[in-house]
């Protein structure tokens, strides 16, 4: 039986084209291509999510069951849609805005478009849609002699979910979407695999056996990162 290498990163084949691996396992990789395709599967997940989302905003009667479920639906439901195509410091390669302006219509980009300024412009910042912005004051018939002769307001009136019919004009919107990344994943994952077997690995590095990572989002593991700006993606 032959002796397995430990020696890492090493290519999968070697200076004089040996084939460097013994032991059948998924193993970490530096390569431009895999990073490529594992992108293109963050995107299609988060479309899937997405998609899930605005399907249950669809429902009739959400608020019978919680007076906040539409809201929350609809607000997730966009966030994960446009997430894969706003700047992502995680996602360099993968461009999945070109993707679709290759092969959607102009009208289906619209929809796509709106979807995105509706998280840009109401959702995840306050560019004013959605959301009056005129102010005022109320001011007596007669000279104000204290405070509580006038009162200061703000009209304050806001959409906080897009609406049921809104949702089902979107819901095979996010169904051709998602299926269209997924079908460029499926591409590509056939491609890739032609290349490397053509090119036998060329230019891969073998970093070792893959591991789980943990996964830490609570309070005080966050805050510490930011000690550590170089492992910290800049959040937006």
């Amino acid at each position: 039986m032959a002796h397995e290498d430990q020696t890492f990163p090493r290519p999968v084949y070697d200076d004089d084209g040996n084939y460097t691996i013994r032991t059948g396992a998924i193993y970490r990789v530096d390569d431009l291509r895999i990073r490529e395709l594992a992108e293109i599967g963050y995107a299609r997940r988060d479309l899937e999510k997405a998609h899930q989302l605005i399907e249950a905003c669809a429902q009739d009667d959400l608020d019978a069951v919680h007076p906040l479920l539409e809201e929350s639906l609809c607000t997730a439901a966009v966030i994960m849609y446009a997430k894969p195509f706003g700047r992502n410091n995680a996602r360099t390669i993968f461009k999945p805005d070109q993707l679709l302006k290759k092969l959607l219509k102009d009208e289906v980009l619209d929809v796509h478009e709106y979807v995105k300024r509706c998280r840009d412009w109401m959702i995840a910042h306050d560019d004013g849609l959605g959301e009056t912005k005129s102010i005022g004051i109320y001011l007596p018939p007669s000279p104000p002699r204290s405070t509580l002769d006038m009162g200061l307001h703000f009209a304050g009136r806001r959409v906080v979910a897009l609406g049921q019919d809104v949702a089902r004009r979107l819901d095979p919107h996010f169904a051709q979407v998602r299926d269209l990344v997924r079908a460029h994943e499926d591409s590509r994952r056939q491609e890739i695999a032609a290349e490397l077997l053509r090119s036998r690995f060329a230019s891969m590095q073998v970093q070792g056996l893959a591991t789980e990572e943990r996964l830490e989002v609570d309070i005080e593991t966050v805050i510490a990162l930011r000690a550590a700006p170089s492992r910290l993606k800049r959040p937006e």
